[in-house]
């Protein structure tokens, strides 16, 4: 009996214990499924023009869209290339690591970012609307989206020209809407120039000339 009663007591303790370990290996499991079937997080260094244009035509007609629109947010920042000359390199450097990390952010796990020129960004935010797209940039870079360094104590301020709209799926779609809001952003920066160049000469034309000392 008591040889019986022990056999019985030990299988009885193996039980409970290779139930929590069935169980542990499950719930691992499941994490393991979760992990693989999760969307990759935003890649740790900007995407290309190209690239953006390829993968985004791709993403637009994926199963995951079903005709839903995504947006197009394109970032110019006009001062950006001057950095370099006018502080140093690592000024130019912190600039671009903030900048990059907020609009990897901006991304998250279903967008994507780029860098499409020296001076200009963009995002493509899949299943999102124009305001909403515009409402998660300013969650990232700030309303209005800036770029702000301190530079030896003193305030450096960058604040790009944005724009951005809504792109339904189609082959070359992405690119075709890409080139019309650089070409609207071209447009707007020239006449802001323009408008700049009117003021200045105005300013000019009403300042009295200064009395000269007589001799």
């Amino acid at each position: 009996m008591d040889t019986i009663d022990k056999a019985q007591q030990a299988e009885r303790t193996r039980r409970p214990a290779a139930r929590t370990a069935g169980t542990a290996l499950r719930r691992w499991l499941r994490r393991l499924g979760r992990r693989l079937n999760a969307p990759a997080l935003a890649p740790r260094t900007l995407l290309t023009r190209q690239a953006l244009l390829a993968r985004g035509d791709q993403m637009l007609a994926g199963p995951r869209q079903q005709g839903r629109e995504a947006t197009l947010v394109i970032f110019d920042f006009e001062d950006l290339p001057q950095l370099r000359s006018l502080f140093d390199d690592a000024v130019a450097s912190a600039a671009l690591r903030q900048l990059e990390d907020g609009l990897r952010r901006m991304a998250g796990r279903r967008g994507l970012a780029a860098r499409t020129g020296s001076r200009q960004f963009a995002v493509l935010l899949p299943g999102t609307a124009q305001a909403e797209a515009l409402a998660v940039a300013h969650q990232a870079l700030g309303t209005p989206c800036r770029i702000e360094l301190d530079v030896r104590g003193s305030e450096v301020v960058l604040v790009p020209d944005v724009i951005a709209q809504a792109c339904l799926p189609g082959h070359g779609a992405l690119a075709a809407l890409h080139h019309v809001l650089c070409e609207r952003l071209a447009t707007h920066q020239e006449n802001r120039k323009l408008r700049e160049q009117h003021l200045r000469r105005l300013r000019e034309r009403h300042t009295r000339p200064a009395a000269l000392r007589p001799a």
